[in-house]
């Protein structure tokens, strides 16, 4: 259970990187349905498996935010960067 969730959250985080918040409906979706899959093979009662596919959503949408901060402080990062390397130059008349 653990290890899903921390999978989840990851990879949420890497894809906040490239792709829209939309990203999440299909994924979430793909998860839950291979959580469905795996719990009832494994012979998992129900309310495990709805327990384990609402872990793995919350911990998609929280990876994804962490990886929107992320990548905005990266962004922010690399913005302060060039102001420092390319400071604004004054005109005089």
């Amino acid at each position: 259970m653990i290890a899903l969730i921390l999978l989840s959250a990851l990879c949420g985080a890497v894809l906040a990187f490239r792709f829209p918040v939309m990203i999440l409906i299909p994924v979430i979706m793909v998860a839950a349905a291979l959580v469905i899959i795996v719990g009832s093979a494994q012979g998992a009662d129900g309310s495990s498996i709805v327990f384990n596919a609402v872990g793995v959503a919350i911990a998609a949408q929280g990876g994804y935010l962490s990886g929107l901060y992320a990548r905005g402080m990266m962004a922010a990062s690399r913005a302060a960067r060039r102001r420092a390397i390319q400071p604004d130059r004054q005109q005089t008349a």
